[in-house]
């Protein structure tokens, strides 16, 4: 009886160790032919994958370890790029004590020479296509999905489950294609990069570094294509993270050792700044802090940002700063990637309380400033040649004391010289635009709401074109514009000179003296999409020397009707265009 029930308790532990023992067995078999051959099959029924291995073991109580790891690339790209994926070495490493301690459960985990390769086509196929089937639909969450403020506080709470990761040689290939055909293949190799969990002041943290201080990660960028040269540049990247429940911090610097994609190309510094964010659950957004970052060695920036848990929430910039040098920055791009050549410029951006919205606000201390001022502005296309001794322009946003934006810009220029069909010179000009109360809308430029006025000196301008040659001293301009925000429109411009002269071509003076514009625009009703079809009332006033006309015209939809009317006290003024034996035969004309 004793030897029954002795055989009785003892089944189910011999049952456990035959399990045991298959199970182990199972594991240092996985790599023979009649186990493998499994493996790939379920896989590949699973997911659409074909993938291969040419070694794996399995420690129960130590680790693992696989070699030559390969993933095929899904058809119809095969030929192109046979593997998808290639891993050389995978090691997972862990321990009695790291399985059962309720913590880390994968003390370290190593990856080495990583080959990824991904295809496209420019009719929009890719090596992932054949692999994302129709997504089915979720089912709604039982609870509100955690917002971004929050994740990482979840995901830090308790131990992560590996406690160390190491990549190194990795190289990350894009090809593109046409109907199959090789266009272009673009390849990053010698990535490399260690990830570490650290239990730190009560709470779990994550560091991440690519490269060291003083010794960057060297990476080789290169290009090749059937139509474009060969062509490769080695770069110089460090970057160093950490992550915590409440707080991220990340540092990156990026320079060009060399390269052979432009010779002119003569930029070294590409990338340097620090970036932090924290993490406010209780007010579900994110404050990220850009330090003084620089891009290139000609512009730098810095910004505070808040971005909202919730996705219709739009971000809001609390401050940014952006200092350009144009000129140094000009000075590196080869010159025919130039749309035009300067000798020196500035760009300086300030920004505060900017809602990033379809259209942007300003908060109540609100504020946009902008300043752009550049010396010997060159442009050259086709037959048209413009040329700048100085120039700046100055544009002021703040929130309107009553409603919308008040915003004024200002210019100044000096020795404006533009060369073409039609010749223009201006030794010196400034003028301000303001505005009140401005109330933008996206729909349309036009319906804008507010007040706008525009105002300014042309000190003096010399036009030439076909021969005739029309100079001015002192042009005023004043525009005044009352933006309803929708049609009927008005406008009203005044426009004095103190003097302006007219040379034809072949030498005949047709007008010497002041000249007085005015234009009054009411009842305008434009069409963008058809402007002859536009309706508007208009009232010009014209005063030249002695004379004063008047034009009073309305335009309909197809129709215009006008009133046309001179005051002079004689014909001096027709005179330049009245033939001599014509002004001969006018009784009592007396000329000047």
């Amino acid at each position: 009886m004793a030897r029954i029930i002795a055989g009785v308790l003892l089944l189910p532990v011999v049952t456990l160790a035959l399990v045991l023992v298959t199970a182990v067995a199972a594991l240092h078999n996985l790599d023979r032919p009649w186990l493998k051959q499994r493996i790939v099959s379920r896989v590949e029924a699973a997911t659409g994958l074909q993938l291969d291995y040419q070694a794996i073991q399995v420690s129960v109580l130590s680790g693992l370890r696989l070699e030559g790891l390969v993933v095929r690339t899904p058809s119809p790209f095969q030929t192109v790029a046979p593997e998808l994926l290639r891993v050389g070495t995978l090691e997972a490493q862990w321990s009695p004590r790291s399985l059962l301690s309720g913590t880390t459960q994968v003390e370290r985990v190593a990856v080495r020479d990583v080959a990824f390769t991904l295809v496209a086509d420019d009719a929009g196929p890719s090596s992932f296509t054949g692999l994302t089937g129709p997504e089915a639909p979720e089912p709604p969450p039982a609870e509100a999905p955690l917002g971004a403020s929050q994740q990482a506080a979840a995901l830090l709470a308790s131990a992560p489950p590996v406690g160390k990761v190491e990549v190194s040689g990795v190289a990350l290939s894009y090809i593109r294609v046409r109907n199959g055909e090789v266009l272009e293949r673009w390849a990053l190799r010698g990535l490399a990069a260690a990830v570490e969990a650290k239990h730190q002041d009560g709470g779990w943290k994550v560091f991440a570094n690519i490269g060291q201080a003083g010794t960057p990660l060297s990476l080789e960028l290169s290009r090749e294509g059937a139509a474009l040269p060969s062509a490769l540049a080695q770069l110089e990247l460090t970057l160093s993270a950490e992550a915590g429940a409440s707080a991220a911090r990340a540092r990156v610097d990026l320079d060009v050792a060399r390269q052979t994609f432009d010779p002119q190309f003569t930029v070294r510094a590409l990338l340097h700044g620090t970036a932090s964010a924290k993490f406010d659950g209780e007010k579900r957004h994110i404050a990220i802090e850009l330090d003084r970052t620089q891009l290139t060695d000609s512009a730098e920036v810095q910004a505070q940002l808040v971005l909202p848990d919730a996705a219709e929430v739009p971000p809001v910039v609390t401050r940014a700063l952006a200092d350009v040098d144009l000129g140094r920055l000009l000075h590196q791009v080869p010159a025919d990637w130039r749309p035009f050549s300067i000798e020196r410029g500035k760009v300086h951006l300030d920004a505060q309380e900017v809602t990033l919205s379809a259209m942007p606000q300003l908060g109540a201390q609100g504020k946009l400033e902008l300043d752009v001022d550049v010396t010997e502005f060159q442009l050259v296309q086709d037959a048209l040649r413009v040329a700048l001794d100085g120039g700046r322009v100055s544009l002021l946003a703040t929130p309107d004391p009553q409603k919308g934006l008040a915003a004024q810009l200002s210019f100044a220029l000096q020795g404006l010289d533009v060369r073409g069909p039609t010749t223009l010179r201006v030794p010196k000009a400034h003028g301000e635009l303001k505005g009140h109360q401005l109330r933008p809308d996206l729909s349309s430029p036009i319906k804008v709401a507010g007040d706008a006025a525009l105002s300014g000196m042309v000190d003096a301008v010399d036009v030439r074109d076909s021969g005739l040659r029309a100079t001015a001293q002192r042009l005023g301009f004043h525009l005044h514009a009352p933006l309803a925000g929708e049609p009927p429109f008005a406008l009203k411009a005044d426009v004095p000179v103190e003097g302006l002269q007219v040379v034809t071509a072949d030498g005949r003076e047709v007008l010497n003296g002041p000249v007085h514009v005015k234009l009054n625009v009411s009842d305008a009703f434009p069409l963008l999409d058809e402007p002859q079809l536009s309706r508007a009332r208009a009232r010009l006033e014209l005063d030249v020397g002695s004379v004063h006309a008047s034009l009073d015209a309305t335009k309909g939809t197809h129709e215009v009707a006008y009133t046309l009317a001179v005051q002079t006290p004689d014909l001096a003024a027709a005179r330049p265009f009245i033939p001599e034996s014509v002004a001969a035969r006018i009784p009592g004309s007396t000329w000047p």
